[in-house]
């Protein structure tokens, strides 16, 4: 409840401070902030002036950059825009592009498993719901396991991960199918794209605010097509069976809104699209590659690209302007949009963070190298970026 709430938030606010000031940090590194206390320090170094680096993703095959900001590009990268004269840089952005251009987007962390076809497989799924019984009463013997809010046990988690989710997207596949009997002739049509994103999840409780709920935004993006043209919604692959099916019937209440089939391939379907509208998501640099216009709510990096190829809309008042407007005048900037991407690329790292240094299973990876020489590489890039900042300091 709130009183609960605001109660977890003040024993926070008094920890991160009373940590901020019995440490007096000159610098605070880190990676993107994924719990209360690490937002809370971010929001606290801000306010007492105390530079940051975190790690990002650029989402570009596997480089990494280390940034001096939470939100938008870091001014490390956004200084050198048009400045960058690397060869290596032109190289990796050249197999992006052509990649991209014939593929799709793919770069390191993303997921191998394909959570559109989850299906109930029954005997399986009981062997795992006995084994989670067992562990499950080994925990309720540990007193201070048990009494651990944050530790949501074994047996739930494995119910919904192996009966319930399942269950819900073979419905969300027999309510797509229903629903798009004729999903090839519309597909021809005139549409918008929009994706779905994951929850909860820091695109959207961080970098969106705002657009959470993605149902009435998806509502007025609908309202704000020129007259012809349709929302095409497509579900984040992680979110297939993870919502209940009275999510997608809500959307498919609005008028002009269609549900992409859950195993859709999201390249193809911006390339067929006539604008793709995205909160925070890399689908928006994909469209952007691909020749698309793009309408952006939340704050991802590329919206440095030129507002002819990408539009910001934080205000829905103006959404069918902007619309309209982008539609209007889009241009694909080739030059612009090479200077971005080698500005990112020639002041990053490649190294495979998610598969190799954070060691997450079922993930893309790029590199060969072993964990040893890329924590290295790593290393070596963060002296650089702080040898780098404390020379400009001394000038």
């Amino acid at each position: 409840n709130e009183k609960q709430m605001l109660g977890i938030l003040e024993e926070a606010l008094e920890n991160t401070e009373k940590l901020i000031c019995e440490t007096k940090p000159d610098i605070i590194f880190g990676f993107v902030p994924v719990t209360l206390h690490e937002y809370l320090i971010l929001q606290l170094a801000e306010a007492k002036n105390i530079p940051v680096r975190l790690l990002r993703s650029t989402k570009i095959d596997n480089y990494i950059s280390l940034n001096d900001s939470l939100f938008g590009l870091s001014n490390h990268i956004k200084v050198s825009i048009g400045k960058t004269d690397n060869t290596e840089s032109r190289r990796v952005i050249d197999n992006y592009l052509t990649k991209t251009r014939s593929k799709g987007s793919i770069y390191e962390g993303m997921h191998l498993h394909d959570y559109s076809k989850r299906k109930f497989l029954l005997i399986r799924s009981i062997f795992k719901l006995l084994r989670s019984i067992f562990n499950e009463m080994k925990r309720i013997s540990d007193l201070d396991l048990y009494l651990d809010p944050h530790n949501p046990g074994y047996f739930i988690p494995t119910f919904i991960e192996n009966f319930l989710q399942p269950i819900n997207a073979y419905k969300l596949r027999s309510l797509i199918d229903s629903s798009n009997k004729n999903f090839y002739s519309i597909s021809k049509r005139r549409y918008c794209l929009f994706p779905l994103h994951f929850e909860p999840e820091i695109a959207l409780q961080i970098y969106a605010r705002p657009f959470q709920n993605q149902i009435e935004l998806a509502r007025n993006i609908a309202l704000s097509l020129p007259p012809g043209m349709f929302l095409m919604v497509k579900e984040h692959p992680r979110s297939i069976g993870a919502r209940s099916i009275s999510y997608y019937k809500k959307l498919l209440e609005i008028p002009n809104v269609v549900l992409a089939p859950a195993d859709s391939c999201s390249y193809d379907l911006v390339k067929s699209s006539t604008l793709v509208a995205v909160i925070t998501g890399n689908i928006g640099l994909e469209a952007a590659v691909l020749g698309k216009p793009v309408i952006v709510f939340g704050e991802p990096e590329y919206c440095e690209l030129p507002s002819n190829m990408i539009k910001k809309c934080h205000n829905l008042y103006n959404l069918s302007k902007d619309i309209n407007n982008l539609l209007l005048n889009y241009h694909l900037d080739e030059n612009s949009l090479r200077a971005y991407l080698e500005a990112i690329v020639y002041n990053s790292v490649p190294i495979d963070l998610y598969s190799t240094l954070y060691r997450k299973e079922k993930r893309y990876a790029f590199s060969s190298m072993s964990y040893d020489d890329q924590l290295l590489l790593l290393k070596n890039y963060v002296l650089k970026r702080f040898t780098l900042k404390n020379a400009s300091k001394n000038e």
